[in-house]
């Protein structure tokens, strides 16, 4: 009886190659979005889920600021549509959600508009991307955020 020879298991422990000594990997990471278009709210969320974040999605400023308040496990990022109802603008929800914890969230803002000329002034300290977004920047920026303000914790 030929048997074939497994490849990619470590024979003496029965698990795939390389994964014996690795770690667990640690919780996933929490991401508040808000977004005022149903459709976009879903999209994203099945995409960030898909890589592996718990998804906290409100289609409100209003949500958003009562859902944070509503919650011991605050978010470990916010990503925001630029223009939201009532009003509000990500950049200011985002001042206002950091204000409300008493912590700097990192956040990365979306927006459709094309002149993001003026938005970047007025965006200093979250990364901006521009609808629709390409997911490989969406990737880096939230781990360039995350990575950067875990590592401070």
């Amino acid at each position: 009886i030929d048997v074939p020879i497994a490849t990619g298991m470590d024979a003496s422990a029965g698990t795939p190659a390389g994964t014996a000594n690795r770690r667990p990997d640690p919780p996933a990471e929490t991401i508040l979005l808000v977004d005022d278009d149903p459709t976009v709210l879903a999209s994203l969320r099945m995409l960030l889920q898909a890589m592996d974040y718990r998804v906290r999605a409100v289609e409100s400023a209003t949500s958003a600021r009562s859902l944070v308040g509503d919650r011991d496990d605050l978010p470990d990022l916010i990503i925001t549509d630029y223009r939201l109802p009532e009003a509000v603008t990500g950049s200011s929800l985002v001042e206002q959600l950091r204000a409300q914890t008493g912590r700097r969230i990192p956040a990365i803002i979306l927006s459709g508009d094309i002149t993001l000329g003026a938005l970047e002034d007025e965006i200093t300290d979250c990364i901006l991307l521009r609808k629709p977004v390409i997911i490989s920047d969406l990737e880096q920026g939230i781990r360039q955020l995350l990575d950067g303000e875990l590592a401070g914790r």
